[in-house]
């Protein structure tokens, strides 16, 4: 697939490990002026900040938290990092997790319709205490709802905005958005 570039936009994949699996969820983020390279490590900052503070506290210790890749996409040629400041860091619940195959899709709306306008990750290392019958916990949900909502507000003290990104539209591939 050829590259598509978003201006002023950089993608942070966030990689972790259980089981020995490795797991990714990628975030994307919109910064007026664009990214440098001092600007993507302060990225991976707030985002290892804010993993730690909100999501960390609900998940397993058997979930690894690596690293945050953190990839300028202005063009093919734009500055990209590995952040692994303060990582590895586990999830701090014990107890029995449940399986890998077992995920909460975390859904992001923009307030628009299609699917140009949604993201989603998919979090993993969840207690079995979340969950009762195939269904998420009420607070358990309102937790992770509130661990994505700090986010927000995480990335906007450094003027930086938390963004869905698309690069396609119709199936066919954005001439650049």
């Amino acid at each position: 697939m050829a590259f598509i570039e978003i201006p002023e936009t950089a993608m942070a994949q966030l990689i972790f490990q259980q089981e020995g699996q490795f797991i990714e969820n990628t975030l994307y983020f919109h910064k007026d002026g664009g990214w440098t390279e001092g600007g993507l490590s302060t990225l991976g900052s707030l985002i290892v900040d804010w993993w730690k503070d909100n999501l960390q506290p609900h998940l397993t210790d058997r979930m690894h938290f690596l690293q945050v890749i953190i990839n300028n996409l202005a063009s093919e040629s734009a500055p990209g990092i590995v952040y692994t400041t303060g990582l590895p860091d586990t999830g701090s619940v014990s107890g029995h997790d449940l399986p890998l195959n077992v995920t909460m899709a975390v859904s992001f709306h923009t307030g628009l319709r299609g699917r140009s306008f949604r993201g989603r990750n998919y979090l993993c290392g969840m207690l079995d205490t979340g969950q009762a019958h195939s269904t998420i916990d009420a607070t358990y949900l309102g937790q992770i709802k509130a661990a994505y909502t700090a986010l927000i507000a995480e990335v906007s003290a450094e003027d930086i905005t938390w963004v869905v990104a698309s690069r396609f539209h119709n199936k066919a591939p954005r001439a650049g958005v």
